[in-house]
C-alpha cells in the first residue's frame, strides 16, 4: 500500500496510507461508468472532482429514499475518506459489507477504508486474515490479506504469503504487484523492478502497470549510482593522493603510473557497470 525516496523506516505511516487510497479512489472513479441520473451520479461527479462536502449530500439524498443502496454507501463511504472523517467513512463501509457480506469485490476497499479509522487498524488486519482463511483457496483474498500484512510493516509475513501463492499461481498480477510494492518499500529496486516486468509481461497494455515499471526501474538506476558513487569517489581521492605524494618521491613517476592505472580500471570497471550492465 510506496515512492521514488530512500525510505528508512520500517513502517508505513497513515500519511502514506491514505495516498496510496487516493490513488485506488482515483482509478476506481475513472473506471466507473454511471449509467444513473439524479443524486447519485451527482455525487458521483462531484466526489471524482473532490467536492466531498456536496458528494456527501447527494448521497444521503439517494440513501434517504433506498437505505439499502450499495452505490450510495459506497459513494458516501469514500466521501468522508476523501474529507479526511475516517471515523464516518468507516461506518459507511460497514454498513456497505453488511448489505451484501459476501461481496469480495468490497472487501479490499472496506480494508482500505477501515484500516485508518481510529482504532481499527487490528480489526481490519484480522477481518481479513480471517477472510483468507475462510477462503484458502481464493486469491483474492490472499493477495487482500500479503497487502494488509505489508501496510502494517510484517514484510516477513506479507513476502512469505505472496511468494507461496506465487509458487502455485506465478501469473496472478495482483500478487506480482503486491510483492513488488513491497520489495520496493524495503529498498530492494531490483527485484521490484524484476516482479514487475512479469506483471507487465502478463499485462502488457495496462498503463497504470508500465507506469510503476517506469517508476521501479528509475528506483533501481538511482540505487545503483548511489552504490557506484563511493567507488568512483574514491578512486579519484587515490589518483589525487598519488600525484600530491609522488612529487615528493623518486620513484613519482612509476607510482603514479601504478596508481593512475589502478584507480583508471577501477573508475571504468564503476562506470561500466553503472551505466552498460543491464539492470537485469
Amino acid at each position: 500500500m510506496l515512492g521514488t525516496a530512500y525510505i528508512s523506516t520500517r513502517t508505513v505511516g497513515a500519511g502514506a496510507r491514505f495516498a496510496t487510497a487516493a490513488l485506488v479512489l482515483l482509478l476506481l472513479l475513472l473506471s466507473r461508468a454511471s449509467a444513473d441520473g439524479g443524486p447519485l451520479a451527482d455525487g458521483n461527479s462531484e466526489l471524482d472532482a473532490g467536492k466531498f462536502e456536496a458528494a456527501i449530500e447527494d448521497f444521503d439524498k439517494v440513501l434517504s429514499d433506498n437505505p439499502s443502496s450499495l452505490k450510495a454507501h459506497e459513494g458516501l463511504a469514500w466521501a468522508y475518506y476523501g474529507s479526511r472523517d475516517f471515523a464516518k467513512a468507516a461506518e459507511e463501509a460497514d454498513r456497505r459489507l453488511a448489505l451484501a457480506p459476501d461481496d469480495r469485490g468490497w472487501h479490499a476497499d472496506w480494508a482500505t477504508i477501515v484500516r485508518d479509522a481510529p482504532g481499527r487498524e487490528e480489526e481490519a488486519l484480522s477481518t481479513v486474515r480471517r477472510w483468507a482463511d475462510e477462503a484458502p483457496s481464493d486469491q483474492a483474498a490472499q493477495v487482500l490479506l500479503g497487502r494488509m500484512l505489508g501496510d502494517t510493516g510484517d514484510l516477513v509475513g506479507a513476502r512469505r504469503l505472496l511468494n507461496a501463492l506465487l509458487a502455485s499461481a506465478p501469473d496472478n498480477v495482483d500478487a506480482l504487484r503486491a510483492l513488488a510494492a513491497i520489495e520496493r518499500f524495503d529498498q530492494h529496486y531490483p527485484d521490484a523492478r524484476a516482479l514487475l516486468k512479469r506483471a507487465a509481461a502478463l499485462q502488457p497494455h495496462d498503463e497504470g502497470l508500465q507506469r510503476e515499471l517506469a517508476d521501479a526501474t528509475r528506483d533501481a538506476k538511482a540505487f545503483r549510482a548511489a552504490q557506484a558513487q563511493p567507488t568512483i569517489t574514491l578512486s579519484l581521492a587515490v589518483i589525487l593522493f598519488g600525484v600530491v605524494a609522488g612529487q615528493a618521491s623518486r620513484t613519482a613517476a612509476r607510482m603514479r603510473a601504478y596508481l593512475l592505472a589502478g584507480t583508471t580500471a577501477l573508475v571504468a570497471a564503476a562506470l561500466g557497470w553503472l551505466y552498460f550492465v543491464p539492470l537485469g
